[in-house]
């Protein structure tokens, strides 16, 4: 992970660097905002689909507490977790 953040951080900035020099000055400030935004907006949209990746794998896994909060057994009372386990197996 740690050589992965070195590595990311020894790319981007020179890339970054090399993009943004092919702008004239006068456009520098806008160019340099719209690859903040983009790298932003990259950045939420691949942590979202990361989630939804993980929700999907980790409701079909046995840990217990992606089960129990997705699990619309366990929201209805009287039902127990129980309940909700025998639903998902069958």
């Amino acid at each position: 992970m740690i050589l992965k953040m070195i590595g990311n951080s020894l790319v981007m900035t020179p890339l970054t660097t090399e993009a943004l020099n092919v702008l004239p000055p006068t456009l520098l400030k806008h160019g340099t905002a719209m690859v903040k935004t983009f790298r932003q907006v990259g950045g939420s949209i691949g942590t979202g689909l990361l989630v939804v990746i993980q929700t999907i794998f980790s409701t079909s896994s046995p840990f217990i507490g992606a089960r129990a909060f997705f699990c619309q057994h366990y929201w209805s009372w009287p039902h127990s977790l129980s309940d909700c386990f025998d639903a998902q197996t069958q």
